[in-house]
């Protein structure tokens, strides 16, 4: 299979399994809360939180692996095999560490030393599950990213469908059946461990790779170089981290662990989403970006990034548009049952603006993969990083001063200015430094954003003015969604016309 045609199909994979997710959290969060009440449910999103930030000990390595692969590979099959070998080894010895610790943030939060307003036990267990869990995934994802490695896209989007629906399904069950967040989240833990075994089998059994534990030299000199290179990698990692559970765990520690996490957990939860396409597009960029930035094709490059792009942005802007004209009975559909109008309403103004806040810094996380291709990822790195702690700074403060009613707000406050020009500094840099064809992005972008505008407007019109309260949520819901989605697709084929004609014409001509 051709480079393009495995970015290709791991691109439908990708959006196919998103689309599964979308469906999952349509039925199964509400379901959940339900079941275990605010409280529980604001512990589980701290202890998620807390299990993630352990993650950051890693220091972005898992990130390097695909470039050190992939330089590898084109000395010798024996240095790859080295190169995996210690991999292997810095896989194994971090994610040991995350279990460690995480053991011992769970008898800090049961002994009272991390005080929450929930059930310091229930903590405990809940940051205990989730650390081993995840250090054990970390070990495990060695073999994942070695799937990348080997544009194995599709393979990789399949496993993380699967073992998620029975990792969901068996913590539905459990729920059902009367029993509590904990096990909730061991059925998580579960699936996560399913998945990891899945891919070492497949890399061990099916399609075995070369593994060679290096010399204890060669190991410490390649390690170094891996730091080295990671370094810049790490400090993204942790830009990332602060945006996604530095809220959650600002809130639960300082101001309230139930309703307030609750609600930022559920309006972060769209933002999570936007993570995922962005993620995903880029791992499956990155072993193309990487092959050509080594031949020095740097014209071809800058064409697959554009492409990439482009179609990572229209689609951020499609989901944008979607929750802001239907967002507010969807709401009332997913969790009016459990959470008061209030409280929807706070969700929903949170969601959007966070979704439109992270629009450009995930629609370009491509430049990213593009600056580690290049080696030039380190001014990025440092930049994203000051705002990051500046937001994190402004957050904690707000939390403080901020009046009750509004401490829920403090997390986009302090987040809104610093992801603003991390934008415009990630733009600068793309353009004068990697060269990268951002004016023509901009271009095809604003096509996608007045499409998303023009669509959009007129059913976020009709929600807002309550026009449509008469006809209950779920018409409401249906209406405004299946309106925004169909208008959108008849003014994309309108404008378009003349490029899909062209597209499905060379399809033709391509399998003639």
């Amino acid at each position: 299979m051709s480079g393009s045609t495995a970015i290709k199909k791991g691109i439908v994979a990708t959006y196919a399994r998103l689309f599964v997710y979308l469906l999952i959290s349509l039925f199964y969060p509400p379901y959940l809360l339900s079941k275990v009440g605010v409280e529980s449910n604001g512990l589980y999103y701290l202890a998620t939180a807390v299990a993630s930030s352990l993650l950051l000990l890693s220091f972005g390595i898992e990130n390097a692996y695909v470039r050190f692969a992939t330089r590898a590979k084109e000395e010798s099959e024996e240095k790859l095999a080295k190169t995996n070998g210690t991999f292997m080894l810095l896989f194994g010895l971090i994610g040991l560490l995350i279990v460690i610790l995480g053991g011992v943030a769970a008898l800090l939060f049961n002994y009272g030393v991390i005080q929450t307003n929930g059930n310091p036990e229930t903590a405990a267990y809940l940051v205990l599950i989730l650390s081993a869990s995840g250090g054990l995934d970390f070990f495990f994802s060695l073999f994942a990213w070695n799937n990348y490695f080997r544009e194995r896209f599709v393979f990789n989007q399949v496993t993380l469908l699967v073992t998620h629906i029975l990792g969901i399904g068996l913590s539905a069950l459990f729920l059902y059946l009367g029993y509590d967040i904990i096990a909730v989240a061991l059925c998580t833990a579960v699936g996560v461990l399913l998945m990891d075994l899945v891919f070492f089998f497949e890399a061990s059994l099916i399609h075995p790779q070369k593994w060679a534990f290096p010399s204890l030299k060669e190991f410490k000199t390649e390690s170094k170089e891996i730091y080295r290179f990671s370094l810049y990698i790490f400090l993204t990692v942790l830009v990332t981290s602060v945006y996604t559970n530095a809220g959650r765990l600002i809130l639960g520690l300082a101001y309230d662990s139930g309703l307030a996490v609750t609600i930022l957990g559920y309006a972060l939860q769209f933002y999570s989403y936007e993570v995922l396409v962005s993620k995903a597009i880029a791992n499956s960029f990155a072993p193309r970006l990487n092959a050509l930035a080594v031949k020095g094709e740097d014209q071809e490059v800058g064409n697959l990034f554009l492409k990439g792009s482009i179609a990572q942005s229209t689609v951020l802007l499609f989901v944008i548009g979607g929750f802001v004209s239907a967002g507010r009975p969807f709401l009332s559909l997913w969790l009016g049952a459990s959470l008061e109008t209030s409280s929807l309403s706070t969700i929903y103004i949170q969601a959007s603006s966070f979704l439109a806040l992270f629009l450009l810094p995930l629609g370009l996380s491509l430049l990213t993969e593009v600056e580690r291709a290049y080696g030039k990822h380190r001014f990025d790195a440092l930049c994203s990083l000051g705002l990051a702690l500046l937001a994190l700074v402004a957050a904690v403060i707000l939390v403080y001063l901020l009046p009750n009613d509004l401490k829920v707000y403090s997390i986009l406050f302090g987040f809104g200015l610093p992801l603003i020009l991390t934008a415009a500094m990630r733009i600068i840099y793309g353009k004068k430094v990697l060269k990268m064809p951002l004016g023509s992005y901009f271009r095809l972008l604003l096509g996608s954003f007045l499409l998303m505008v023009v669509s959009a407007f007129p059913f976020t019109l009709l929600v807002h003015l309550g026009i449509l309260d008469g006809l209950g949520s779920l018409a409401s819901f249906l209406i405004s969604g299946f309106g925004y989605v169909f208008l959108f697709g008849l003014l994309g084929l309108l404008v378009y016309h003349k490029k899909v004609k062209a597209f499905i014409e060379k399809r033709r001509k391509k399998k003639a």
